[in-house]
């Protein structure tokens, strides 16, 4: 009796076993035939969350590729599954589908029906293009380090102060006109300047190549998760404009006045910005190149006085606009139309 007890355990653990093992098995097998029928971006970004390692993830990686065909993914889709599956069932395919797609993009940007293109930057481009082509990536990293050499008002002389005071005509001092030149360039402005820049350039990027063919990306955290991929670097460093008078140096303010005439006939002045001037190097750097073509752009701001509608945020306002004009020539120095019109 004893015996068949441990007999009956010993198959009802087997079952059990059995069981537990069989079961993920279906439940995966039931997620990817969900995939198969709907044929669905969702449906497969669905099981991939749920089966991270499953063994149909070869095939919906697959199926992504398919599925995004006339999308603006589709390069992002096959460097992910080549990255996943260098070797995998549908490589072959794959490979073929993304070198006929690089060699149809790089001619494009050769091509003389590329009116932007210099000589220096042909060759540098096309060696980048060619080296994403065979590392099957297509993304740039861009890193941007931002240096603030500002000086505020109330940070000059008290002498200097009060003869700029004494000069001004206008009813509102510049004590309590003149908008913090730090906050101006803060952070969160910072973050947006840097956006303008990568926002012309991807425009520019998208309107030689299909877009989403090229990808500009932020520097992550782990820059060892990127190192495969081309990287363009930006530094640029703002700077107080000043004007000398024999030995006093004075700020350069400009005066942001309403559109309405006073009671004296001028225009009243609304607030009062210090003039900057943004000195900006580029460098783009492949990981197996010392080579590191390099672009050097200066401008002011104040250029751009007359686009600031409203004085509190007239340092990210003038600025975005000469951002602007520093992204077009950052194009067209890789041989890229003007993101920007």
């Amino acid at each position: 009796m004893k015996s068949k007890i441990v007999i009956f355990l010993l198959l009802l653990a087997a079952i059990v076993a059995g069981v537990l093992f069989i079961l993920p098995y279906l439940k995966e097998k039931s997620a990817f035939n969900r995939v198969e029928s709907e044929r669905t971006i969702k449906a497969c970004e669905e099981y991939e969350a749920d089966w991270p390692d499953g063994s149909h993830l070869d095939d919906v990686l697959f199926m992504r590729v398919n599925l995004s065909k006339d999308s603006t993914t589709f390069t992002t889709e096959m460097s992910n599954y080549l990255t996943r599956f260098a070797y995998g069932k549908h490589a072959n395919e794959v490979n073929k589908m993304w070198d006929e797609l690089w060699d149809r993009e790089i001619a494009k940007y050769t091509s003389a029906d590329n009116p932007a293109l210099p000589s220096e930057a042909a060759d540098m481009m096309t060696k980048m293009l060619t080296y994403m082509k065979e590392q099957r990536v297509n993304a740039i990293v861009t890193a941007f380090q931002s240096n603030l050499h500002v000086k505020e008002y109330t940070e000059y002389d008290e002498e200097v102060r009060s003869d700029l005071d004494q000069a001004n005509e206008n009813t509102l001092s510049f004590n309590d006109g003149i908008i913090p030149i730090k906050t101006g360039y803060d952070d969160r402005c910072i973050e947006q300047l840097n956006a303008v820049l990568t926002t012309g350039l991807q425009q520019s990027f998208n309107k030689v190549f299909i877009p989403g063919f090229i990808r500009l990306v932020p520097e992550a955290d782990d820059s060892s998760l990127q190192k495969a991929l081309p990287k363009l670097t930006v530094n640029y460093r703002i700077t107080s404009l000043e004007n000398k008078i024999y030995d006093t140096t004075y700020p350069d303010i400009w005066t942001y006045t309403s559109g309405k005439p006073s009671e004296g006939g001028e225009k009243e002045a609304k607030g009062y910005l210090i003039g900057v001037r943004i000195h900006l190097t580029q460098n783009l750097t492949m990981p197996d190149s010392t080579t590191t073509p390099s672009l050097e752009i200066s401008g002011e701001p104040t250029t751009y006085f007359d686009h600031i509608k409203n004085v509190q945020h007239g340092y990210l306002e003038m600025t975005s606009e000469l951002y602007k004009d520093f992204s077009n020539k950052m194009a067209a120095g890789m041989g890229l139309p003007a993101g920007y019109e």
